[in-house]
Parts: structure tokens; sequence; C-alpha cells
């Protein structure tokens, strides 16, 4: 017995290793993901990158750039992602030469802005003060965030009074019916009223001729221009009486 009982060999058992579960794995992932997001996060918010960083402006004509900047009533501490694009567009459509405002983020921390003007068509010296006049008629003082250098026509002459009688807004919206190919030719535009006529206007041609209209028949009778100067010759130039009528009075006379 004794003998049998020396060559029995006892095994101990081996614990096997805990396997991890599939779903500890992907807590313990999902953890460190989120982790990672929050100093990111962190970090991001901490830096100049979540502030607004560049402006790009397009399609300014008359309107300044320091006009806008101050229209979209932006604080520099204000979150990129925070900035209300509609609020922008809204405060910068409120300006009178806006007529649409296109608004989009580019890039980490950069707007877009596009900007389509009204059409300037004229502007006018009133008492020493430069103003824009748009094709409807409405004025705009270049003090309203609209640039010092005018390269419109620039009509002289006129004074506050004659602003507040529309004298200059009639003018501009006859001007837009005249054809394009003559309104070209218009070098010089002086006010100078007469016989009661408070519309009446002098128009110092590029040919050398001097046009005096009536804002009411402007559009009908500077059209007929040309036509009239195939009467006169190209040689002699003048003054071109439209305003009641039409007579032709040569310079030197």
């Amino acid at each position: 017995m004794k003998h049998e009982e020396s060559n029995i060999v006892t095994l101990e058992k081996k614990e096997k290793p805990l396997k991890e579960r599939p779903r500890t794995r992907l807590r313990r992932a999902l953890f460190s993901f989120f982790v990672v997001i929050i100093i990111f996060t962190a970090i991001y918010f901490a830096s100049p990158l979540s502030k607004l960083g560049v402006v790009h402006f397009d399609g300014l004509v008359t309107i300044s750039r320091s006009e806008l900047i101050s229209l979209m009533n932006i604080d520099e501490d204000e979150l990129f992602l925070g900035i209300s694009l509609s609020d922008i567009s809204a405060n910068i459509e409120n300006h009178p030469i806006v007529s649409e405002v296109n608004i989009s983020r580019s890039g980490i921390n950069r707007l877009h802005i596009e900007i389509v003007e009204h059409r300037v068509a004229v502007c006018a010296l009133v008492e020493n003060e430069v103003y824009h006049i748009l094709s409807d008629g409405f004025l705009i003082h270049e003090n309203v965030g609209m640039r010092a250098n005018c390269d419109e026509l620039m009509i002289q002459g006129l004074t506050n009074e004659e602003v507040e009688a529309d004298v200059p807004g009639l003018f501009v919206r006859q001007l837009m019916n005249v054809d394009p190919e003559i309104k070209r030719l218009i070098q010089i535009i002086e006010y100078t009223p007469a016989y009661g006529d408070i519309h009446r206007f002098s128009l110092f041609m590029i040919d050398g001729n001097t046009v005096i209209i009536s804002s009411y028949t402007m559009a009908e009778r500077l059209n007929l221009y040309s036509h009239f100067l195939s009467y006169i010759g190209p040689e002699q130039t003048g003054i071109l009486r439209l305003d009641v009528g039409m007579a032709f009075i040569p310079h030197g006379n």
C-alpha cells in the first residue's frame, strides 16, 4: 500500500487568467476618448483660435471696410462658434448702400462676407459736403462709412434747400433713362437754376459743348444729342439749349 501511495502524483490546478470582457474594454476606450476631447476642448477655448481671427470682404465699392467692421458689432473676446451670422447680416443690411449680404464661416476662425451694393449714379457737392446719390435718387452722406474719394460724376452748386426739394434726386432718376453712350460724354454737372426752373442743369460735355437741360425733359431730349449735333458740324462747339425748345449758341457769340 505504501508503495502504491508513493507512486501517486498530485497535480495542482492552475488558475486560468481572467479575460477582460468586451464591454469593459469599450467603456475604457470611451472614457479615454472623452478625456482627450475634454483636454483638446479646454486647449481650444483657451487659445486665440477660439476667437474671430480674419474677416474677408468681397464686393466693396463705395462702403469702407472700417464701417462694415463697426456694423458687425462683435466683441473682441466673443467666441467664434458663438457668433450669430444672421445678426451680423441684419446689422450690415441696415446700411443704406448695402443691397444684399452673404456670410459664411471659413476655416477655423475666419468669416467670409460678400456685399452687394446699391448702384451709385453720381456724387453731389452740397455746401462743401459730399453725398453719394443712388440710382433711385437717395442721398448718402460720405460720413456714413463711405469712401472719401468719389469717382463718379459730381453735381456742383447745390444747397441743402435743393436737397430737401428733391432736386438732385429727380435729376438722377431721369439721368438713369439717358443712353449710356451719351452719359459717358458728360464731364461736369452744374446746378444752374433760372427763369423759375429749379430743375435746370448745365452739362459740360467731353466734346466741348455745354448742354442746358431741365430734369423733367432730360431723358427724351438728351437722348437726341447726337441727332442735334449732326446739324451743327463737327468743328463747331457751343451751348445747346434744351431746357426750353432747342437752340444752339456757338462759342464766341
